[in-house]
């Protein structure tokens, strides 16, 4: 499960114009593997979207000037999913 969340985010990241390690790919993971339980230990305390927004921005610094833009704004990409319900592509109708 871990390796395609990884090899996702390198995808996404060398498409974007930003560098695009296994190893970047791997903490951006349990960044958001920690912000998720705390999301789920506390929903109304954890604002997602703006988290996903910042870390973007983070991004943004290792590549060119506006690499991340070019592509589309991140604002209003990433909707938080309630805990259970799988991952784009992932369900039933969806994905391997």
């Amino acid at each position: 499960m871990y390796r395609e969340y990884r090899e996702l985010i390198v995808h996404h990241l060398a498409a974007s114009g930003l560098p695009a390690t296994e190893h970047l790919a791997s903490a951006v993971v349990a960044l958001f593997d920690g912000v998720f339980i705390q999301w789920y230990l506390d929903p109304e305390g954890v604002d997602m979207q703006k988290i996903f927004e910042s870390v973007v921005s983070g991004l943004e610094s290792f590549g060119p000037p506006g690499a991340v833009q070019k592509k589309g704004s991140a604002k209003g990409r990433a909707k938080a999913r309630r805990p259970g319900e799988p991952l784009p592509g992932t369900g039933p109708t969806g994905g391997s």
